[in-house]
């Protein structure tokens, strides 16, 4: 599940260069998505995208050097394709 993540920062190689910076990147942003993805409906609730938006973008703050914006938009898309119907009880 989270060859997407990887997959999103590889493609902005001018952003991140260092591979195991992207892994542990990839590893804090997918346990922020799991914990957010955990409330139902979570993508449905303005308040709750908004938290993990938040706290995505404080894991990529001052790790990547560019496109943080973009990189953040690329993550959230991909959080809520992933993870709309993820439950707890299988993870």
């Amino acid at each position: 599940m989270t060859g997407g993540f990887y997959k999103i920062l590889a493609n902005h190689s001018n952003a991140v260069q260092d591979f195991e910076l992207v892994k542990e990147l990839v590893k804090k942003i997918l346990a922020e998505v799991k914990k957010s993805a955990s409330q139902s409906d979570w993508y449905k609730k303005d308040d709750t995208k908004a938290q993990l938006q938040l706290a995505v973008k404080k894991v990529l703050r001052f790790k990547v050097n560019a496109e943080l914006q973009e990189i953040l938009d690329e993550v959230m898309e991909q959080a809520e394709a992933r993870y709309k119907d993820y439950n707890m009880s299988v993870a």
